[in-house]
């Protein structure tokens, strides 16, 4: 078990539909024996965080099978976006120190120890500065501090977010007037960490990724 400032939970959203994939739900794919959820499952108890809370929404039935995790249901999905189902689990489970996932996020089983071990307490972001996509949200950092995000300018990807206790109730106070609780007003200013140079991660968001991922991840 690896050892670090607190024994935290993590909150994965998975509630809503992949319109691109027709009737099939993103987290459940598979990546080589294991769906994409149960992989982040898998990783999470290895790193040592619990309990693991699971949002879902769009055929969350899909879910109850899913092993050693609470399940939480959004009646909102159909209707809303991830800020929607983050504060639907707020109200349930309430303020603590926080490792937050999205459940279509595939990573390398190095990552999210990297992520725990380099958490003191104070709110961060597991970062790639590797990536060049020019339509993905960048990030502009200074002195190691996200402050900012744009499509315009600054480099890489934000990955998931460990999010401290305080810094979560302020952002929940965001959650009604935003769609995606990522890039409200209380979100950056989060500590970096970045990624180890071989890691490896994706978030399957089309069909094509999706097929790219399968063989990005077949050793792993």
């Amino acid at each position: 078990m690896i050892k670090h400032h607190n024994i935290m939970r993590a909150i994965i959203l998975a509630a809503g539909r992949a319109t691109r994939f027709e009737n099939e739900i993103k987290p459940l794919l598979k990546i080589n024996n294991e769906t994409i959820i149960e992989r982040l499952v898998r990783q999470l108890k290895s790193a040592g965080v619990k309990p693991i809370y699971v949002v879902a929404g769009f055929k969350s039935e899909k879910f109850l099978n899913l092993a050693d995790v609470v399940l939480i249901n959004d009646p909102f999905h159909h209707t809303a976006d991830n800020a929607r189902s983050l504060k639907v689990a707020l109200d349930r489970i309430g303020f603590e120190d926080t490792l937050m996932l999205d459940g279509d996020v595939i990573l390398s089983d190095d990552l999210l120890p990297k992520l725990v071990e380099s958490y003191r307490g104070e709110s961060m972001s597991l970062v790639d500065l590797r990536t060049t996509d020019p339509e993905a949200m960048k990030l502009v950092i200074v002195d190691g501090y996200v402050v900012r995000f744009s499509k315009d300018e600054g480099v890489g990807s934000e990955i998931c977010e460990i999010v401290d206790k305080e810094r979560l109730k302020k952002i929940y106070t965001d959650l009604d007037n935003i769609r995606w609780w990522g890039v409200g007003p209380n979100t950056t200013k989060f500590r970096t960490v970045e990624v180890n140079p071989n890691s490896k991660w994706m978030d399957v968001d089309t069909p094509e990724e999706y097929e790219q991922a399968k063989q990005t991840f077949k050793e792993n």
